[in-house]
């Protein structure tokens, strides 16, 4: 029986200049565990209407081989039609008792907030 938890990370996205959400089949959402070798992808969102991304993952898929790290370094690349065009910051040992919540069904929640892209000047270069 595998006793590790599932981590759900949930985020927002807003467009800086119509300051609505960021939405629909052209945005992906890839998460990331920041590594020294390397970094750790562990799993895409769509955003939805109001910008939510909703991304579950095992908390096992972070883990470095036996080097001890028990929370992970998130942060998260917005991309549109497959092109980068936001990385947020990384946040460093992210603590869903701390940062989040929890949930039996669920598992560890963790809320990484509201984040503001600049979409059109990434469209332009």
């Amino acid at each position: 029986m595998d006793l590790k938890p599932y981590i759900h990370v949930r985020l927002r996205l807003i467009d800086k200049h119509g300051e609505e959400p960021l939405s629909g089949e052209n945005y992906r959402v890839q998460l990331y565990d920041n590594d020294m070798l390397e970094d750790d992808f562990l799993g895409e969102g769509i955003p939805d209407a109001s910008g939510c991304v909703d991304i579950r993952f095992h908390s096992g898929q972070f883990s470095q081989w036996g080097l001890g790290e028990e929370l992970p370094d998130l942060y998260f690349k917005v991309l549109h039609k497959g092109e980068e065009i936001f990385r947020s910051p990384t946040a460093f040992n992210a603590n869903p008792l701390i940062q989040g919540d929890f949930d039996v069904e669920e598992g560890l929640f963790i809320n990484m907030g509201s984040w503001v892209v600049d979409v059109e000047s990434q469209k332009e270069e």
